[in-house]
């Protein structure tokens, strides 16, 4: 799930990642130190005293840091579990999203200082796709997709592939999940941020360009989504080679 869920990120424009680590076992460990070698990834302890003694096991102190830590280094600052993913349904990658995002509200809204983008929850179903399933088929169609990469998928349970079915959008703000300009934050949040400094707006994003797909429990009631296909092929050869690249890592002295 981390591997896919840094490598999603990744492909979505992010040049940098943050875990604040409680407690690891040696695999995960093996695979937060190939991405900290490589650039990508930064650790930082999070021991589980104080952390546990602080509201939700600490998260408004790491979610603070990672702002405080970004500002004037970075344009952005995405915060997700490795659960959850951001997916774009009309754009490729974050930056075009939010670029669209901008230009709507400075066009419909005359919102120009915008400081964060929030995003609408849902979860998705433990139905993974059956070989004859007709939608598993078709997107097997549309991307081309080999016996080998089937197998590769249904090995790896590559969830963006296999869930397909979701439940209905929460209201906000429960559940969502928000992009930062972390220049523009006064008191960030989980979910939604608190205070942003003055002159600056919020946007929650319209469920017809993005939504937080979160793949954790199995709930009844899921309709069929299949509005997010576009970036599929582009995260599967990028999803294969970093399976390579981290068994190669392991695997070398």
């Amino acid at each position: 799930m981390l591997l896919q869920s840094i490598t999603f990120n990744r492909l979505m424009g992010v040049g940098h990642m943050y875990i604040y680590n409680q407690s690891v076992g040696p695999m995960v460990d093996a695979l937060l130190r190939h991405y900290t070698d490589r650039g990508l990834l930064t650790v930082l302890p999070m021991p589980k005293r104080p952390a546990n003694k602080a509201w939700y096991h600490g998260q408004d102190i790491t979610i603070q840091d990672c702002i405080y830590r970004n500002r004037n280094t970075s344009q952005f600052v995405v915060v997700v579990d490795p659960d959850e993913f951001i997916v774009p349904l009309q754009h490729k990658s974050w930056g075009e999203l939010l670029s669209d995002v901008l230009h709507r509200e400075a066009k419909q809204n005359h919102v120009h200082n915008v400081g964060s983008f929030t995003f609408i929850h849902a979860f998705l179903c433990d139905r993974s796709q059956k070989h004859d399933d007709p939608h598993w088929t078709q997107l097997k169609q549309n991307f081309s997709i080999t016996e080998e990469e089937e197998d590769f998928i249904r090995r790896n349970k590559v969830i963006l592939f296999l869930e397909k079915h979701r439940q209905k959008f929460h209201s906000y703000p429960r559940r969502s999940k928000t992009i930062y300009r972390p220049e523009f934050v006064r008191e960030p949040g989980i979910h939604y941020p608190r205070k942003l400094w003055s002159n600056q707006s919020q946007v929650v994003v319209d469920t017809s360009l993005s939504y937080v797909a979160h793949f954790r429990y199995m709930y009844d009631g899921c309709l069929l989504d299949t509005s997010a296909f576009r970036f599929y092929r582009d995260y599967l050869n990028l999803l294969k080679t970093a399976y390579d690249e981290f068994q190669s890592y392991v695997s070398s002295p």
